[in-house]
C-alpha cells in the first residue's frame, strides 16, 4: 500500500501512536480483526498487517502487567505522551528517559 497519512483518514483508518520512529494507523474490519499500518514521515511503509481483537486484547494485558522502575531511585516510570523520543518520564526525579535508564520491576 502507498498512501499518505492524509489518505489513511479520508479512508477511515485511525492514528493510533507512535513508537518513537513510525506511527502508526488501524481500522476494524470484519470478524474482530484489526489491520495497521506503519506510516513514517507523511507515507506508509511496507504492507497491511492485521490481528484479531482478541490476539491484541492478550498482548495488551501481558505489556500492562510490565512495570518499570527508574534505575536511579526505584520509582514506578511513566510513559512519557508529549516527547516522543524519549518512552519514559520518571516523576520522582522529573526527568524523560530512555529505555535503558529503567528497569523491569520484577527483573532484579
Amino acid at each position: 500500500m502507498n498512501m499518505t497519512k492524509e489518505q489513511l483518514v479520508e479512508k477511515g483508518w485511525t492514528s493510533i501512536g507512535l513508537d518513537g520512529v513510525l506511527e502508526y494507523f488501524a481500522r476494524e474490519v470484519e470478524h474482530g480483526e484489526v489491520q495497521y499500518i506503519p506510516v513514517h514521515e507523511g507515507k506508509t511503509v511496507g504492507n497491511v498487517r492485521s490481528t484479531t481483537k482478541n490476539i491484541i486484547q492478550i498482548l495488551s494485558n501481558f505489556v500492562e502487567k510490565e512495570t518499570r522502575l527508574c534505575k536511579r531511585c526505584d520509582s514506578q516510570v511513566e510513559e512519557e505522551k508529549e516527547l516522543k523520543e524519549y518512552p519514559y518520564y520518571c516523576p520522582n526525579c522529573d526527568e524523560n528517559m530512555y529505555e535503558f535508564e529503567t528497569k523491569l520491576k520484577n527483573a532484579e
